[in-house]
C-alpha cells in the first residue's frame, strides 16, 4: 500500500495465516492497521491481493459476512445502550431472527462483563467499557475470522487477561487475527505469529523462532545509579533494585561488560533483538 508517491506504508507481504490465534506484532506506525484494514475490506491495496477462506478482496460484500473487525479506534453512537448498539449492529451483519440476536447479544455481554451496564447510555461508559463493547460488536454474529487491531487499549491488568481468554476460547476453531505492538497480548495464547517493522515483514514463525532471534545477545549487569544513567536506553530491556546496585538486563550483540552473565531470551526480548538494540543501531 502506498499513500504517497515513493512513501510505502506496507511493502510487498507475503503471508499464511491458519486457524486459532495469530499475534502480528510491531511498533506503533510499522504498518499493522494498514494491513488490518485492507484484510477488513476498508482500505484498497495499491497492488496485490488478499484471500480470506477462499474469498478474495475483489468480493468485499462477501468478506465481510464472515470477518469481525475491531479498529484502532473504535466509534460508538452515544445516545445508545449498549444493548441497543449491538442490536443495532446485528441487525447490520444481517442477524434477522430476533431471538437468535437476543441470545447472543446477552452471551456476549455476559463474556465481556457488561451485563450490568446493558441499559446504560454508551456515552456514560469508560473508556475500557467502550473497547469491551466494541470486542462484543466484533464477536457478534460468530464470525469465521476475527480482525483485532491494538485491543486492549484502555483496559486494566484484570480486564486484559479477560480479554485474552475471551479471543481463546473463540479461536478454537476460527482465525483469530491479533495484531499489538505489545508481547504480552500474544505471549499466552498467540503460538503463530509476524513481525511487521518499517512496512515489512520482519519476521515470521512461531515463539521460539522468535525467541531464537535474541539468542546469545541477552545479558545482566548490575551498575551503579550513575552507571545505570549512562547506559544506552535502545539496549536496556529492564531494570531492579538488588544489592550494589541495579540488576539490567541488556540486549546487545557483543558482552557489554566482563562481568555480564548472559540470560536465556523471553519472548520479548526477541521482539526487540529484531527491531531494536540487538538487530539496528
Amino acid at each position: 500500500k502506498k499513500y504517497k508517491k515513493n512513501v510505502w506504508a506496507l511493502k510487498p507481504l507475503n503471508l499464511t495465516i491458519q486457524k486459532g490465534m495469530f499475534g502480528l506484532l510491531g511498533p506503533n506506525g510499522a504498518g499493522k492497521t494498514t494491513l488490518m484494514r485492507i484484510l477488513a475490506t476498508l482500505l484498497h491495496p495499491t497492488s496485490g491481493d488478499a484471500i480470506l477462506n477462499g474469498t478474495p478482496l475483489r468480493r468485499p460484500e462477501k468478506i465481510r459476512g464472515i470477518i469481525g473487525y475491531l479498529p484502532q479506534y473504535f466509534q460508538i453512537y452515544p445516545q445508545m445502550t449498549g444493548y441497543e448498539f449491538l442490536d443495532y449492529v446485528g441487525v447490520m451483519k444481517g442477524m434477522r431472527d430476533s431471538g437468535r440476536r437476543k441470545k447472543n447479544i446477552a452471551e456476549l455481554l455476559e463474556k465481556v462483563n457488561l451485563s450490568g451496564a446493558a441499559a446504560k447510555k454508551v456515552k456514560t461508559y469508560s473508556g475500557g467499557m467502550k473497547q469491551r463493547l466494541g470486542i462484543a460488536q466484533a464477536l457478534l454474529g460468530n464470525p469465521e475470522i476475527l480482525i483485532v487491531d491494538e485491543p486492549t487499549a484502555g483496559l486494566d491488568p484484570e480486564e486484559r487477561v479477560r480479554f485474552r481468554n475471551v479471543l481463546a476460547q473463540f479461536s478454537m476453531d476460527r482465525t483469530v487475527i491479533l495484531s499489538t505492538h505489545i508481547v504480552a497480548d500474544i505471549e499466552s495464547h498467540c503460538h503463530q505469529l509476524a513481525v511487521i517493522d518499517r512496512g515489512e515483514l520482519a519476521f515470521s514463525g512461531n515463539q521460539e523462532d522468535l525467541m531464537s532471534v535474541a539468542k546469545g545477545k541477552v545479558w545482566e549487569i548490575v551498575v551503579t545509579d550513575e552507571q545505570y544513567a549512562s547506559l544506552s536506553p535502545m539496549q536496556l530491556v529492564s531494570a531492579r533494585r538488588v544489592e550494589g546496585g541495579l540488576a539490567c538486563k541488556i540486549i546487545s550483540t557483543e558482552k557489554p561488560d566482563r562481568d555480564a552473565v548472559p540470560l536465556e531470551p523471553s519472548l520479548e526480548d526477541g521482539y526487540l533483538a529484531l527491531i531494536g538494540g540487538g538487530h539496528r543501531e
